[in-house]
């Protein structure tokens, strides 16, 4: 299972230099910006690497999940699902894969995130912005580790919902294989059940546990955990159902 993880890396590398690529130029921009004292460099770097960030991550998501479906249909894929370990261990691989890059790429961007904000915070002395992030946070005492803390929970979440994505997809995937076999038209059918699941998520979601809703970060986090607890049950449900299909249903 390691070797298959570090094959599903392998041949995605290109991506995630061209994605590593991006994060350090416009690092590098928001680092000229900041030294040359051009408000208006460093604040669109800023946007940019917002932008950047949710994009790649979601990048990797579809990159994920665009594989499995091209395995499916290419000879390199029947290759791989030939391979003498179970379809469980080989979907759990690229499951993995997805997670271990996009994890990598995540701690980078975070880090550099956190590192180019207290930058701005010392060069301008941006008092004010404490009073905002103790009250939204939660935060009493406003320093690198309390935020870098927000940081961390709030990637164990996001990987939580990207989990959900991505074997939404594994199971969308395999059951429009699974129904058309070699017939066209598995790419539109894979689509809209994707949707169809992520929108019956959501709407069972909210009639079991309601909006989340709080004074602060700390409390719509702790407000949500059953929301978010509930889609990581349908997340492995759906990743174990993707994997049945393969070993058992799918012809390839």
């Amino acid at each position: 299972m390691l070797k298959m993880m570090k094959y599903e890396i392998k041949r995605n590398r290109l991506s995630y230099f061209f994605m590593l690529a991006v994060l350090l130029l416009l690092e590098l921009v928001f680092s000229v910006g900041m030294l040359l004292e051009k408000e208006v460099v460093f604040s669109l770097s800023i946007i940019g690497l917002m932008f950047f960030g949710f994009a790649g991550i979601l990048f990797v998501a579809i990159n994920g999940t665009n594989i499995y479906s091209k395995d499916l249909k290419k000879k390199t894929g029947y290759m791989v699902f030939m391979t003498p370990i179970s379809s469980y261990k080989v979907l759990g691989a690229k499951l993995l894969a997805v997670f271990c890059s996009s994890l990598v790429l995540l701690i980078i961007y975070v880090g550099i995130g956190l590192i180019d904000v207290f930058w701005v915070i010392e060069a301008y002395s941006i008092k004010e912005f404490e009073p905002l992030v103790k009250q939204v946070f939660g935060i009493e005492n406003f320093t690198f580790v309390a935020l870098a803390e927000y940081g961390v929970w709030i990637v164990v979440y996001g990987y939580i919902i990207l989990n959900v994505v991505i074997s939404f997809g594994y199971l969308s995937i395999s059951l429009a294989a699974t129904l058309l076999q070699n017939k066209k038209g598995k790419g539109l059918i894979a689509d809209a059940i994707f949707i169809g699941l992520l929108v019956l998520l959501g709407y069972v979601e909210g009639k079991l546990f309601g909006a989340n809703v709080g004074d602060t970060f700390t409390a719509m986090l702790i407000a949500g955990l059953p929301g978010i607890l509930f889609e990581l049950a349908c997340g492995i449900a759906a990743f174990w159902g993707a994997a049945y299909m393969l070993e058992h249903k799918i012809n390839l």
